[in-house]
């Protein structure tokens, strides 16, 4: 019927496919092939009604024999799919012995090395992802993907005790700052760079970092979030409360926003609202990992 559609036969397909709808009424694709046909033939009510049902469906031709194909086929990139999905499940051993099949025939491309990375830092070896990232950036310098792994695990490792390891944080700095030249517009460097701030409690620098992520990314709620709490870690929470009313306006109200906002009118000494914002927030998302820092702010905040 598309055929006949595609020749200008636009009877010759009505004849097709009305048999079909009749029969297999749901068949929205052929709705839409039948609906244009009879278009073409200036059946406009009827049309109207086919293309109605359609809705955004779009008729395809499948060939069985590809289908089957294509159901068998397992080229690389659908294998590392399936390694990313079994290590999101936390079955990391299983992604782990694919990767070693896939390196036995595949060789060590790239892409495998890097495979094994995010299922290193997955699995919460950082330790491994850094040994593994230096002969991955030897063999591909021009790759900024390394280094954003490189400045992930380096922060998280520096983290692990208190206060930070100012090493770690130096290297996760350096690493994301490489990235950052590699890939200039990839917002994942600033956002690195904006956690290695923040865990210096620079909060300017993280505040600048973040607000390159909203330049680069003005469509991701979060790093409106993490912009706006920067600000007013630093000390100007009337700015981080305009970020989160503009946020307001874009995105519609969010749990994030109002917890950012509640923790900016606890800095205001205006706790009873700070804590009425809070309450909100339990009743929406009672579990949400900011309401404790929120509630801790807002406690510090009494006389």
């Amino acid at each position: 019927a598309s055929i006949r559609l595609d020749q200008g036969r636009p009877e010759d397909c009505v004849a097709l496919l009305e048999p079909l709808v009749r029969s297999r009424p749901k068949d929205r694709g052929s709705h839409y092939t039948l609906g244009r046909a009879k278009q073409i033939l200036g059946r406009t009510e009827e049309s109207a009604r086919h293309l109605r049902l359609a809705g955004d469906a779009r008729s395809t031709f499948g060939d069985p024999w590809l289908n089957e194909l294509s159901n068998r086929r397992s080229d690389l990139a659908a294998r590392l799919i399936d390694v990313q999905t079994r290590s999101n499940q936390d079955r990391h051993d299983e992604a782990m012995v694919l990767i070693d099949s896939l390196t036995a025939m595949y060789g060590p491309r790239r892409e495998i090395r890097y495979a094994a990375l995010v299922v290193l830092a997955n699995r919460g070896d950082h330790a491994g992802v850094l040994e593994a990232v230096p002969g991955l950036v030897a063999d591909e310098p021009a790759w900024a993907l390394p280094r954003f792994r490189e400045a992930q695990s380096a922060l998280a490792i520096a983290r692990e005790v208190t206060p930070a390891d100012p090493g770690g944080v130096d290297r996760a700095v350096a690493a994301a700052n490489a990235g950052i030249e590699l890939a200039p517009g990839a917002t994942e460097g600033y956002e690195l760079l904006g956690e290695a701030s923040a865990t210096r409690g620079r909060w300017l620098d993280a505040a600048t970092a973040y607000r390159r992520c909203v330049e680069l990314a003005p469509f991701i709620a979060r790093h409106h979030v993490q912009l706006a709490d920067a600000l007013i870690r630093s000390g100007d929470p009337m700015a981080g409360v305009e970020v989160v009313d503009a946020m307001d306006r874009d995105f519609g109200r969010s749990v994030d926003a109002a917890l950012v906002r509640a923790r900016a009118f606890a800095m205001f000494g205006r706790l009873d609202e700070a804590n009425a914002i809070l309450d909100q927030c339990r009743r929406a998302l009672p579990d949400h990992p900011g309401i404790p820092r929120t509630d801790a702010a807002i406690r510090r905040g009494r006389p």
